[in-house]
């Protein structure tokens, strides 16, 4: 396609060749999308020929022919049997506006609502997909995305890299701000595309993008261009616009914290790891919360059960763990899941009052670290003293 289109390109210079009246400043003549072609020229017999012509020669040179079956001539302003004629020249049926290419109506009058009703009902229907962080926000509290009650860490700290104590997911309302502002920024910089090309010949008309205010004819699209310009109006005049660096620089981080590292080892089971984090956060749901909610009282549990886990994991996470790194390991794994255990064991005797012993908990947590680390590392290369804590 891109061989055809240097063709076509070549034949904006023909003598007999003259461009459409709205083609005229672009010097367009075709459009490419995937392996769809659409060709654009003046309605005069001449310039459909030296179209025609460039085509064919395209064929004898590729063995690529144009499907009859699947292509049509478009041709508006000219009486009917003129444009039956040129049709009869050019081999190609003739085709009625207006028609739908995408979903959307191509006709060569103005849009109307109506025209768009199809598409809004398929953009409804997919509207509900769109809204992610909506979905992001239950389905990682709850599991279910149909629930709307807040969760136990702000969504805006969760945005935050890990370094600094988030989760790293992405702020899908900055990084779409930070996407369309791009493009913007395109418009302001000059770059080559069409798209630019034509939002100055038929909008700014030479005016300075930066000063440039929407008509209220225009499409929302470049109302939108207008309005994030100014949003992030110290980005307009860069010579490179880097999405990451920009998104970056919007995102409201904290300050690095000095245990993500021990936190986030791959060595811990997931579930685990992400209670974890919450400690780490000071975001669950320990004994002394629940006590200033008033969900239980001082005497409730056993006292083994009263570890002030927030304490003493931030001890433990800025303690130099030394030792051959398997042992350490399975030293950071062995508090991950005894994080863990506490705290369901917690949740166990609040909510469904059963009170599980000190052996019970330390043979679960023993199950979990033998699985998870043997699901990571083979048995045989496993040190001796490991097979023997674990009798495998």
């Amino acid at each position: 396609m891109e061989y055809l289109s240097r063709m076509l390109n070549s034949a904006c210079s023909a003598e007999r060749f003259k461009f459409h009246p709205r083609c005229r400043k672009l010097k367009l003549n075709h459009l490419c999308f995937t392996d769809d072609l659409m060709m654009f020229s003046k309605g005069d017999i001449d310039s459909i020929r030296v179209l025609c012509q460039y085509l064919d020669k395209f064929a004898s040179t590729s063995g690529l022919h144009a499907n009859k079956n699947k292509s049509a001539i478009y041709i508006a302003g000219l009486p009917l049997e003129v444009r039956e004629d040129i049709a009869l020249q050019m081999s190609f049926p003739l085709g009625n506006l207006s028609f739908r290419y995408l979903g959307i109506p191509l006709t060569s009058k103005k849009i109307s609502a109506t025209d768009y009703d199809v598409l809004i009902d398929k953009m409804t229907a997919r509207l509900r997909l769109w809204k992610i962080n909506s979905i992001c926000r239950p389905f990682l509290w709850h599991g279910d995305v149909t629930k709307s009650s807040g969760g136990n860490v702000s969504w805006s700290k969760i945005c935050q890299p890990k370094s600094c104590g988030g989760l790293g997911i992405p702020n899908l309302d900055i990084w779409n701000l930070v996407v369309v502002c791009k493009l913007a920024w395109h418009i302001s910089s000059m770059q080559e595309s069409l798209w630019v090309k034509w939002v100055y010949e038929v909008y700014t008309k030479g005016a300075d993008w930066m000063l440039f205010n929407p008509p209220i004819t225009a499409s929302w699209v470049l109302k939108r261009l207008c309005s994030v310009k100014l949003q992030l109006s110290e980005w307009m005049c860069k010579q490179k616009y880097q999405i990451h660096e920009v998104y970056t620089h919007h995102l409201d981080t904290s300050p690095r914290v000095r245990w993500d590292k021990f936190v986030w080892n791959r060595a811990y089971i997931p579930r685990e790891r992400y209670i974890m984090w919450l400690a780490m956060s000071k975001s669950l749901r320990t004994r002394d919360k629940l006590v200033q909610m008033g969900v239980i009282n001082e005497n409730f549990m056993e006292q083994w059960l009263a570890i002030r886990i927030q304490y003493d994991l931030h001890r433990l996470a800025s303690k130099k763990w030394k030792g051959p790194r398997f042992r350490r390991t399975l030293m950071l794994t062995s508090i991950c899941s005894l994080t863990y255990m506490v705290w369901r064991t917690r949740n166990e005797a609040i909510w469904m009052m059963s009170m599980s012993t000190v052996a019970v908990v330390t043979k679960r947590i023993l199950q979990e670290v033998r699985i998870r680390l043997m699901s990571l590392y083979p048995l045989e290369s496993c040190q001796t003293w490991f097979r023997r804590l674990f009798d495998v």
